[in-house]
């Protein structure tokens, strides 16, 4: 299984995930949230490899230049 086709099925799931897997330390309403923030991820994930885009450099570039912001 491809990465694409992996990542497609977690967001085929997660729509499922609210309403058959309630989580029980939060209510279902903040449950629902972070699903939807889940989808956004997976989503961004998706497009990156879609435009060739190495993600993983990516964020360790941004990351390395909020961190020089602080110093």
């Amino acid at each position: 299984m491809d990465f694409t086709h992996f990542l497609r099925l977690i967001h085929a799931e997660s729509e499922r995930l609210v309403k058959h897997y309630p989580c029980d330390n939060m209510d279902r309403e903040t449950f629902a949230r972070a699903v939807k923030f889940a989808d956004v991820i997976i989503t961004s994930l998706l497009l990156a490899e879609r435009m060739n885009i190495d993600i993983e450099s990516a964020l360790t570039k941004k990351m390395e230049k909020i961190e020089k912001r602080y110093e």
